[in-house]
């Protein structure tokens, strides 16, 4: 059983990839048919599917299926509490928007981050920004990367296929200004913060680029003088940052679309 011998953390943790599958197709059926499986899992069983989850980096296949499994449990009347949900948002963002996840992997992540949006609503605000500013870096580090090559598509039609490097500037500027803004709204919203991940649900996001540098920064001492309202303005800079550098090209419009960024706008707009 994926609760009592954990075989699937393990074979993942020893890169035991055929056996990991092997369980997780079991684990999967079973999730599938028995409601009561689905609950003794978000009961005790998410810790161990963590820990799975972070050694698949290399392994595509691995981790669609965790992917598929944690969707299975959070769309029927079960719901990641929000300790959890902060917790999983360290993986499930960067699942959503990185360029190393299959296409299975990121709607899965979607899925999941759309259902805890809807379910807690404003306490989910610092994951929501966070997912928005991964995502906004993530594009522009695509934008940066495809311009030092050089690629034909921006040779042959500078006009629309080409970012202008002012509006590339500028979102670099307002991605760094979303994470700083989320690193306070998290610190304030629930009360900790520390050099470390440690207790705080949310320290292990926090700890990943682009919010790294200010969370080592932030003092739980002495809390910055931050409203929601500078929250409230960092968003709307993020939405039209993205807008800018997306708006010429369609290739960037898919991978913000494949990104979870019709859920965040809806999410946003409620």
């Amino acid at each position: 059983m994926f609760l009592n011998n954990k075989p699937i953390s393990e074979a993942c943790k020893a890169e035991h990839m055929p056996m990991a599958q092997v369980a997780l197709s079991a684990f999967l059926l079973s999730l599938e048919r028995s409601h009561r499986a689905k609950k003794l899992v978000m009961e005790k069983g998410l810790p161990t599917m963590r820990e799975a989850a972070r050694c698949t980096a290399k392994h595509k296949v691995v981790q669609e299926s965790l992917a598929k499994a944690l969707e299975l449990m959070c769309t029927d009347d079960i719901h990641l509490p929000l300790e959890d949900s902060e917790k999983w948002s360290t993986i499930l963002i960067p699942w959503a928007c990185g360029k190393v996840s299959s296409e299975k992997t990121r709607a899965s992540a979607t899925k999941i981050l759309s259902c805890i949006l809807e379910e807690y609503g404003p306490l989910t605000v610092p994951i929501s920004q966070g997912w928005l500013t991964f995502l906004l870096s993530e594009i522009l580090g695509t934008i940066k990367s495809n311009s030092s090559k050089g690629n034909a598509r921006s040779k042959n039609d500078n006009v629309k296929t080409q970012i202008s490097q002012s509006n590339i500037s500028s979102a670099a500027q307002v991605a760094n200004l979303l994470a700083s803004a989320d690193v306070n709204l998290a610190g304030n919203q629930l009360g900790t913060g520390s050099d470390s991940a440690g207790p705080f649900p949310l320290g292990d996001l926090l700890m990943q680029e682009p919010f790294v540098g200010p969370y080592k920064s932030w003092n739980r001492e002495r809390k910055p003088n931050f409203h929601v309202v500078d929250s409230v303005v960092a968003t709307l800079e993020g939405i039209k940052a993205l807008t800018e550098v997306c708006s010429e090209d369609p290739l960037y419009q898919n991978l913000i679309a494949d990104s979870g960024v019709l859920c965040l706008l809806r999410h946003y707009s409620l």
